[in-house]
């Protein structure tokens, strides 16, 4: 397993000697490509960690701490984006020496106890389980795919492997969209689409670009993803942020790829601008009839005629 590469040992060490010591810590596990066995990492892959801590937004929220673990020399919290708004920092990444890089998703034994049983209840009392914080349950669900790619645990003082062991059996490898969730996703492709068209015109290059790689990366992956599931089954993995999409992509729209990202170009921008409507197009039309889900066509038809006659 990748994660015994001498590479990660010292820091993994030092890691657990400071957490077994700081009563704080309740469990320490590893998830991501060095452990996993589908897809696996390569040395230098970055090591990636969940800490159960009482108090998580302390270490989110300072950087000291990593000082019992190695020499940092870059500490940054990263916030999630989630449905265009951003949450709370939730990971602190570090880089060590020899570029060992480090990222650490913290939660509360709380948030724990709550998406355990708020996936059990959502399963079996669906009109309560809509009671409780998308936010959270969505993360839950996210950590729950990850996890069930595979996992190894440094620690456990509680017993929280069990949690964990269980929601990778519970929570829903990747929730299919609502009609709502469907129609949200087609209408900020549509008008990021305008936007980038917008902004070509007025030869307002750089927010262009800006423009095409958030249609492009936002809400056209997601569609492609959907569409993937719908056809090809729910349990197929789609990963994160288009990781491994040659594997998982219907065939006929990969070859579609390499024209959705231009250079610094106006003639290539309005290119790639065409080729994101009409692979969208495709794949939203398609994912609808899968789902069973009305399409906003007059929506699609006005944007794609106000791009194309400015």
């Amino acid at each position: 397993m990748l994660i015994d590469h001498p590479l990660y040992k010292p820091l993994i060490s030092n890691l657990l000697s400071w957490a077994q010591e700081e009563p704080d810590i309740r469990a320490i596990l590893v998830w991501g490509s060095t452990v996993r066995s589908l897809k696996p990492g390569a040395p230098g892959a970055d090591l990636d960690l969940v800490i159960i801590a009482k108090q998580p937004h302390h270490y989110l929220d300072t950087a000291e701490w990593l000082a019992n673990i190695g020499d940092s020399w870059l500490a940054l919290p990263i916030r999630q984006m989630l449905h265009g708004e951003k949450r709370k920092a939730l990971v602190h990444t570090a880089v060590f020496d020899e570029r060992t890089i480090l990222d650490f998703a913290f939660c509360s034994p709380t948030a724990v106890r709550i998406g355990y049983f708020g996936t059990i209840m959502a399963d079996n009392l669906p009109f309560l389980g809509r009671l409780l914080p998308t936010s959270l349950m969505e993360t839950t669900h996210i950590f729950a795919r990850i996890f069930r790619l595979g996992h190894k645990v440094l620690l456990d003082k509680d017993n929280w492997s069990w949690y964990v062991r269980r929601l990778t059996s519970l929570a829903p490898r990747s929730p299919m969209p609502s009609q709502a969730q469907f129609h949200y996703t087609i209408s900020q492709f549509f008008r990021y689409a305008l936007c980038a068209a917008t902004f070509q015109r007025r030869k307002e290059t750089w927010s262009a670009i800006h423009m095409l790689s958030c249609l492009t990366t936002g809400p056209l992956l997601q569609m492609l993803r959907w569409h993937a599931q719908a056809i090809q089954g729910e349990e197929v993995e789609t990963w994160w942020q288009g990781k491994f999409i040659e594997d998982w992509v219907d065939k006929t729209f990969l070859e579609m790829l390499p024209g959705l990202f231009p250079r610094y170009d106006s003639t290539e921008i309005q290119n790639a601008l065409v080729s994101n409507l009409c692979l969208f197009d495709n794949v939203s039309q398609e994912t609808a009839k899968a789902l069973g889900f009305s399409y906003p066509m007059t929506m699609a038809d006005k944007t794609k005629l106000a791009i194309q006659n400015p």
